[in-house]
This record gives structure tokens, C-alpha cells and sequence, in this order.
């Protein structure tokens, strides 16, 4: 599978060469170009602060990264409980890498590297299952029964709903003369409205429709 990156260390047990290399393949798995400074005004070197700096903020905005930890500490998982609410500086970022990473090899059984995209996305799909696991295992099954129907039960608009189509349709379907002269100018008045009772609860009904469709 060629070389990919492994569990890193705890950071308060990397050597100085290791936070190094760490910040370096951080970098180039996040696409995040290393800082650099001028010394003596002469030459460049890189800058490690402000290069860990721009990796954790990457590694905080990494989906993979936010969501598998973010999961896995609404399933209750200790390890991920402690990592905290966000990536903040480099030391954050070195615990969810080691998190990921030995949830490819403890959890998955992964003999290969953690070291692609795909990986990463099985690391996201583990914790995402195992927390809609914990939150099915906290319904009854009659309401483990009834959220599966209303999943796949169609949809169907409510009677207010239908009522305001048929008062458009009604409106549509009568003559109301010559435009310009005052019945039909009242009777314009009478269809914005009726559109506008329309419009507004549909609004209200595919409202009601999003929030009775289950999100698990």
C-alpha cells in the first residue's frame, strides 16, 4: 500500500525531530504549505509555530477528522470524550490523528496503513453507525417500528394545504372580465390573496413535513 502514516506518538513523548516530521505530514495530507521565516535577513527557514498553528487549524476543519470525533463522542466513547470539543493547537491535532488512527487498526481490524482518504472515510462511517446504534438502542421498538414507516412512508400534503390549492384553483378557474375595470381589479386582489394563503402554508406544511421525517 506504500508507506502511509501511522498512530504518531503522544506529543509530550515525540523528540523534537518527530513534532517535526508530524507537522510536515500533517501538512501534506491536509494541503497546507509550511511557514517560513527570514533569519539574520539572509536565508529562510521554516517556522514550526506558525506551521503547527496552520495545521491544527486544518485538522479543525477537516470533516473526516471533526465528524468521526464528534461521533464517536455521542456514542459515548470515553478515548474521544477526552479529546475535548475542537482542534485548538498542534497537540489537539496529534490526539485526533492517534484517535483515527487506532480506530482503523483496533476497531476496523485493518492490517493496512492508515494512510488514504478511503481510510479515513471508514474511520467516519464506524463512529456515525455505532452512534445511530446508541441512539436506536435507546427506543422502544414500537418506536424503532415507527420511525422505519414514517422514513418510508410518501408524502402527503395536510388538509389545509389541500384546501388552499382548491381556493387557487377556484380562482383560476372563474372569468373575472375585462382587466382594468374594478370588479376585476377586486377580484386580482382576491387571488393574491388566496395565492398568499397558499404560498404561506405550504411553507408550514413542508415545514412540518422536514421535521417529521426522522434524521437517524
Amino acid at each position: 500500500m506504500g508507506k502511509g502514516r501511522q498512530a504518531p506518538k503522544k506529543y509530550s513523548k515525540m523528540g523534537y525531530f518527530e513534532k517535526q516530521q508530524f507537522t510536515r505530514d500533517q501538512a501534506k495530507k491536509f494541503g497546507v504549505e509550511l511557514k517560513h521565516e527570514t533569519v539574520n535577513g539572509r536565508h529562510e527557514q521554516v517556522d514550526w509555530e506558525a506551521s503547527n498553528a496552520a495545521v491544527a487549524k486544518a485538522a479543525a476543519n477537516d470533516y473526516d477528522t471533526r465528524r468521526s470525533i464528534e461521533a464517536a463522542q455521542m456514542s459515548g466513547n470515553k478515548k474521544a470524550q477526552k479529546l475535548g470539543k475542537g482542534i485548538n493547537n498542534i497537540q489537539d491535532a496529534v490526539n485526533a490523528e492517534r484517535f483515527m488512527a487506532k480506530t482503523h487498526v483496533k476497531k476496523l481490524g485493518a492490517t493496512g496503513k492508515y494512510s488514504s482518504a478511503n481510510d479515513e472515510g471508514n474511520v467516519t462511517n464506524y463512529w456515525v453507525n455505532k452512534d445511530r446504534d446508541k441512539l436506536t438502542a435507546g427506543m422502544s421498538a414500537d418506536e424503532q417500528q415507527q420511525s422505519a414507516q414514517k422514513s418510508d412512508e410518501p408524502y402527503t400534503p395536510s388538509t389545509e394545504l389541500a384546501d388552499a390549492r382548491k381556493t387557487v384553483e377556484d380562482f383560476d378557474n372563474k372569468d373575472y372580465g375585462v382587466y382594468g375595470n374594478s370588479e376585476a381589479g377586486d377580484n386580482n386582489d382576491q387571488r393574491k390573496k388566496a395565492a398568499g394563503s397558499f404560498l404561506e402554508k405550504y411553507k408550514l406544511d413542508v415545514k412540518a413535513a422536514a421535521n417529521f421525517k426522522p434524521t437517524i
